[in-house]
């Protein structure tokens, strides 16, 4: 017997608080629920084709997906170049944005193939990864799926890489892609305000409220100081830099919790 049949209960209230020291963004640049990034082809499509059948307005698949997820736009003008199969390079380029603006770090970095030993033929895909000017938070521990904003898109030149992470223990939200070497070189470019990622709340009995603040450079690399902290190769042997963090955390999260007190006298351990 399914007890919630008989059962109403509430969904928890968590905040996912974006932060971000770039006032453009702050703006116009926001991640906010999926079903403000809805795209202009499906908004446009009728409800029923021309010989009588339901189109994908009706799609119930499409219509929870965005009901229940969130979209991470870009948030500047970033164009890169792909070099030829035989040059296999790239360049990136973003001409009204500096470095400067999130504390000295590069807006485009990747990954070296020995962390991904047989994954793909790397003489065919090059990893990319996007650094986001957004940092986030969750009020509780909540497994977000990520994913490629797949309807959102025009063509098919990258990928976005999937997986499923929370923002307790971890603040950061750089895109990872694969863009692929063709016997030509070729430009991409991502524009301000274009859907990027998409997250959905893997766990539905929660509901989802997002914040957006606009802060200092300084307190937005304040977001993830035990990571970042996590530098000795020693340690990186039997521990990751999201493993160390989570355990420092806790470790706070227990030390600040109150203690509970007993209505006879006794206090709980």
């Amino acid at each position: 017997m399914n007890l919630s049949s008989f059962f109403w209960f509430k969904k928890k209230e968590v905040i996912l608080d974006c932060f971000t020291p770039d006032n453009y963004a702050f703006k116009y640049c926001r991640p906010e629920p999926a079903v403000k990034y809805y795209p202009q082809w499906w908004q446009d499509l009728p409800k029923l084709s021309d010989d009588g059948r339901s189109t994908m307005k009706r799609c119930r698949g499409f219509q929870q997906l965005y009901k229940n997820s969130f979209i991470i736009p870009y948030w500047t003008q970033m164009n890169i170049s792909m070099g030829s199969t035989k040059e296999r390079a790239f360049t990136w380029n973003s001409p009204d944005r500096s470095k400067q603006d999130l504390g000295q770090l590069d807006l485009v970095t990747f990954h070296p193939t020995r962390q991904y030993t047989n994954f793909i033929d790397t003489d065919r895909y090059q990893h990319v990864k996007l650094t986001q000017c957004w940092r986030f938070n969750t009020s509780k521990y909540v497994d977000f799926l990520w994913s490629d904003c797949t309807w959102n898109r025009t063509n098919f030149n990258y990928t976005i890489l999937p997986g499923i992470m929370d923002f307790k223990y971890q603040a950061g939200a750089e895109i990872n892609m694969l863009i692929e070497y063709r016997d030509e070189p070729y430009d991409i470019s991502f524009t301000p305000g274009q859907p990027l990622v998409m997250i959905t709340p893997v766990d539905q009995t929660n509901t989802i409220v997002i914040k957006h603040h606009l802060v200092t450079v300084k307190e937005w690399q304040a977001l993830s100081p035990y990571a970042a902290a996590f530098r000795s190769i020693k340690d990186q042997q039997t521990q990751t830099g999201y493993q160390y963090a989570k355990e420092v955390t806790d470790a706070l999260d227990h030390r600040s919790k109150p203690v509970s007190k007993c209505p006879f006298g006794f206090t709980s351990k």
